[in-house]
């Protein structure tokens, strides 16, 4: 499979695309004011540096890493929670691939396996590609 990256300019992060109580941005809000343009052969992923959020277990405003709707085509990704940002790469690949592949989080919760869900607690040690089961999932 071959995939083509292009990068287009920055564009700001409004307040219109803040939570309620204006410390973070919704992740959610992100993705669809960048998903107009996007369609199942362009998929958009917008990186930031700033704080986003989602509601996620009955949290109203959780902080996240990365979101993406499934189906879809965008996903957001911030590095503000990536403590290495030698790991944003993982974050960037988990989101695509739950957005361009409609995957969900592994099942086998591998803990090698870059979908394995974050459950609050980001781990990126070992975690250089998918398990057997997420890669036959892919259909590549």
């Amino acid at each position: 499979m071959e995939v083509e990256c292009e990068v287009h300019p920055s564009l700001p992060l409004t307040d219109t695309l803040m939570n309620d109580g204006h410390t973070r941005y919704r992740a959610d809000k992100i993705i669809r004011s960048i998903a107009g343009n996007a369609n199942k052969q362009n998929i958009y992923i917008g990186l930031t540096h700033k704080d986003i959020s989602c509601t996620i277990h009955d949290k109203k405003d959780w902080g996240v890493q990365g979101l993406s709707l499934i189906p879809g085509n965008a996903c957001v990704a911030s590095t503000y929670r990536v403590k290495d940002k030698r790991d944003f790469w993982k974050v960037v690949c988990h989101e695509f691939i739950h957005t361009y592949f409609s995957c969900n989080h592994c099942p086998k919760d591998a803990p090698s396996c870059l979908m394995q869900a974050a459950k609050g607690h980001p781990r990126y040690k070992g975690k250089n590609g998918l398990c057997s089961h997420c890669r036959s999932m892919l259909k590549i």
